[in-house]
């Protein structure tokens, strides 16, 4: 390089490039005067008293990168020979506010674009997924994305009843109780004076009658037109002797009688 005063008054343009020494900056360098191509090499190639401007042919242009992701917003860009603080090379971002939307981002099923190709959701993939109790237990079904919201599309009452009514240890209507809507009918059991009541209880799935007949007489020797002994029969050894010419009515002389049904016989 040729060192020459800048701005003193020289005849001679001694690097050929057409500028005198009086305004050539470098008279000693052919690509350094007054109207050269301004590169980015560290150097004033056009004489105007800055080094890589951002007019230089061979500038960058970069672009804002907000959210620190690696891609900048395409409509925020600025040439320079250097990055600015937070700006990036690579365009692209169509959601500067959001690391997670960028090219190449994960599309996620939340309505927006995240992998920034100008729709939403479009890689969303159905998982299979299973649902149901009781009956229902084990209903398969697959998970869809719709307006921005994952659906499982598993029912979790398919196959299951109206009700639960029946006692059968199962969840019929796949509400997670078990029998919950059986209703038990009323039960008798026992004969006589054993006659009794209860319900049809349904425990753990089983049918339990509670009906529990009365403890019976040995015998039906009581002349009280009860069934005392609980066979089906009313006073039937109920027998007495009476004196026939003391009280047996006009007419009737010698012998015995039987009271039954209150009455001698």
């Amino acid at each position: 390089t040729l060192e020459i005063e800048y701005g003193s008054r020289c005849p001679e343009d001694l690097d050929g490039d057409g500028a005198t020494c009086d305004v050539d900056c470098d008279d000693g360098d052919p690509d350094v005067h007054p109207g050269a191509e301004e590169l980015c090499d560290g150097r004033d190639n056009d004489c105007d008293g800055s080094v890589d401007e951002g007019d230089a042919s061979d500038a960058v242009l970069w672009f804002a990168d907000l959210d620190r992701d690696g891609f900048g917003d395409p409509a925020s860009a600025t040439p320079a020979c250097q990055a600015p603080p937070g700006w990036v090379d690579t365009a692209g971002d169509c959601d500067d506010l959001d690391d997670l939307v960028r090219p190449g981002g994960t599309d996620l099923c939340d309505g927006f674009d995240n992998d920034c190709d100008g729709t939403s959701d479009e890689d969303f993939e159905p998982r299979p997924t299973t649902c149901g109790v009781g009956v229902c237990a084990g209903n398969v079904g697959t998970t869809r994305c719709e307006a921005g919201r994952v659906v499982d599309g598993c029912d979790a009452l398919a196959g299951s009843a109206p009700d639960d009514a029946l006692c059968n240890g199962l969840d019929d209507d796949c509400d997670g109780s078990v029998d919950e809507d059986y209703l038990p009918p009323a039960t008798s059991c026992g004969v006589g004076t054993c006659a009794a009541s209860g319900l049809l209880e349904c425990v753990s799935g089983w049918l339990i009658d509670t009906c529990q007949s009365g403890i019976p007489a040995p015998a039906d020797v009581l002349c009280n037109d009860l069934d005392d002994d609980c066979d089906g029969s009313v006073d039937e050894t109920t027998w007495r002797r009476r004196p026939d010419a003391a009280r047996a009515p006009a007419g009737r002389r010698g012998g015995s009688s039987a009271w039954r049904a209150g009455s001698w016989t």
